[in-house]
């Protein structure tokens, strides 16, 4: 059925409501584009975490780091990824990073036992605390703990791994210079998770690469970069770039696509040499992560401008999703542009009902975030 004519009976029924809707006189007096990205900022102002929810997930992460200072001695505790940016969402993980200076002159394999060793201790505190559930341990080359905080639903990755202020630092610098990046990763962000699509772990599209995806979908547009109010644009290109992506071929940094190659330790070896001879790291990085995966051909190869050794893209099983998600969102967004739906909800293709998906779990959160500010205030 197409699109157009499904909308005509959704609507016909009942319209809903939705927190980032618009006026019946905008409406009536905007085009589908204006209305478009009146949506598309409101959806944003509505996907940022209210002060409330800030103040519940700040207790939540202190109440963890008690947990990991109570367990280990003289461990330091850093909160670290999205919420420290400014690009979490009220559902994202909050990312704990357990330091252990002691370890790292170690050799790796000397590190990789001291490092589960003390996340060991940790999962058995955090068991027995009686503030989290859903504990695990995932023993990956830097062992990570899942859990959730009891009273608010709130997820945690408690991870002991290398620092990763080089890629913060570039994410501020990339949302000073691209006054459209942030609400489009909010907006894109919330179009994958409702999918199922933004779980690392399950083969999805992380955060920082999804940033990262953004990125390099906008340089790609030079100089007729449009206005920063023009979302629907951005969008647009950013959908049909990534749906005409060749990533059997190609990999991609913020600068440019470079060709993949297939696996020749010797060949790769002197081509990184020439690389790093003439002073380009970027290259040589490419040269080593570029190489064609025979049974994974499909996956995209995403460089990494904090550490042009890392590949974003390896663990993306299911970017095929990802590319076919964008191409039929690119399709719908096409036909509303041409004039269909401009009465529906224009945003509804992209992210459905997720604001009924997530109202409890808010609320929830608010309302515990409320009874801490309270608290702090009570105390002051």
């Amino acid at each position: 059925m197409p699109i157009a004519t499904a909308d005509k009976q959704f609507w016909a029924v009942k319209r809903i409501p939705v927190p980032w809707d618009t006026t019946p006189s905008e409406r009536k007096t905007l085009d589908v584009r204006s209305l478009m990205n009146l949506e598309i900022h409101r959806f944003t102002r509505w996907a940022r975490q209210t002060s409330a929810e800030n103040a519940a997930r700040q207790a939540v992460a202190e109440a963890a780091g008690r947990v990991i200072t109570a367990t280990i001695n003289d461990c330091p505790v850093e909160i670290f990824g999205s919420e420290i940016t400014g690009l979490a969402l009220p559902t994202s993980d909050v990312d704990i990073r357990v330091c252990l200076p002691h370890v790292e002159n170690l050799p790796s394999s000397e590190a990789f036992v001291e490092s589960i060793n003390t996340m060991k201790s940790l999962f058995a505190a955090f068991q027995a605390s009686g503030e989290f559930s859903l504990v695990k341990l995932r023993q990956a080359r830097y062992p990570i703990i899942n859990l959730q905080h009891k009273e608010t639903g709130v997820a945690l990755q408690v991870v002991c791994a290398p620092s990763t202020n080089k890629q913060q630092e570039i994410t501020k610098t990339f949302l000073s210079e691209l006054p459209q990046l942030e609400p489009l990763y909010l907006f894109l962000r919330s179009t994958l998770g409702v999918r199922g699509l933004a779980d690392v772990f399950n083969g999805g599209t992380g955060s920082y690469g999804l940033f990262i995806m953004i990125v390099a979908a906008l340089q790609r547009r030079g100089r007729t970069l449009p206005s920063p109010n023009d979302l629907t644009s951005d969008l647009m290109h950013m959908l049909e770039f990534y749906k005409d992506f060749d990533p059997h071929r190609y990999g991609l940094c913020v600068s440019r696509p470079f060709l993949k190659h297939d696996e020749d330790p010797s060949a790769v070896k002197a081509l990184m040499s020439s690389a790093y001879d003439r002073n380009d790291p970027v290259r040589a990085g490419q040269y080593a992560i570029g190489k064609t995966r025979p049974l994974q051909p499909y996956l995209l190869c995403l460089q990494d401008p904090a550490n042009p050794l890392n590949d974003l893209g390896r663990k993306g099983n299911a970017f095929k999703h990802v590319q076919k998600t964008f191409e039929e969102l690119s399709k719908a967004l096409r036909e509303r542009l041409d004039g269909h739906g401009k009465k529906g909800d224009l945003l509804y293709p992209f992210v459905g009902r997720v604001y009924q998906v997530q109202e409890k779990f808010r609320s929830r959160l608010a309302s515990w975030g409320e009874e801490r500010i309270a608290e702090n205030r009570h105390h002051e």
